[in-house]
C-alpha cells in the first residue's frame, strides 16, 4: 500500500513536532540542573554554612534551647574556626548563661584562632567583670591579681585594670 503525498507530511510534521518537544525537554532539565547545581554549589561555600549554624543557634536561643543553639555554634566553629562572630555570639550566649568560665574559654579560643582585637577585648572584659565579682563578693585571691596583670600586660590603656 503506498502512502499517499498529505499522508507523508503529516508524518513529517509529526516527526519535526517530536524532535522539537524533545528539544525543549532537554533545554528545560538543562536550565532546572544548572540552576539546582548552583543552589547546591552556593550552600557548600563554608561562610553560608557558619551563617545557617548560627541562625539556627540564634532560633534555638529564642526559645531557651541553649544546649541545641552551643552544638549549632559549635558545628559553624567546625566548618571554619576563623569566624569572629561565631566566637562572640557563642560567649555572649555563655554569659547569658551566667556561665562565665566558659564564655572566658571560647573567647581565648577565639583569640587563638582569630588573633583578632575585637574578641581580645570581650574576653579582657569577661575577665574584669569576672575580677570585680570576685572583688564584691570578697572572694578574691591571687588569681584575680594574676587575671589583671594580665590585661594589663596585654594592653596597659586599660585602667579599669
Amino acid at each position: 500500500m503506498e502512502m499517499n503525498h498529505g499522508e507523508i507530511r503529516r508524518k513529517r510534521n509529526k516527526r519535526r513536532k517530536m524532535v522539537v518537544m524533545m528539544q525543549k525537554i532537554t533545554i528545560v532539565l538543562g536550565i532546572i540542573a544548572v540552576i539546582g547545581g548552583g543552589i547546591y554549589g552556593y550552600n557548600q561555600i563554608p561562610s553560608v554554612k557558619v551563617d545557617k549554624c548560627i541562625s539556627q543557634a540564634k532560633e534555638f536561643e529564642e526559645v531557651q534551647d541553649y544546649e541545641s543553639a552551643i552544638a549549632s555554634y559549635e558545628e559553624a566553629l567546625e566548618i571554619e574556626s576563623t569566624t569572629v562572630k561565631t566566637y562572640q555570639y557563642m560567649a555572649n550566649l555563655y554569659i547569658d548563661m551566667e556561665d562565665y568560665k566558659s564564655a572566658e574559654e571560647i573567647l581565648y579560643k577565639g583569640i587563638e584562632e582569630t588573633q583578632d582585637s575585637q574578641i581580645q577585648e570581650s574576653y579582657h572584659t569577661v575577665m574584669l567583670n569576672e575580677s570585680v565579682y570576685e572583688v564584691n563578693e570578697a572572694s578574691c585571691s591571687f588569681i584575680t591579681v594574676d587575671r589583671c596583670l594580665e590585661i594589663l600586660a596585654a594592653d596597659n590603656s586599660k585602667t579599669s585594670a
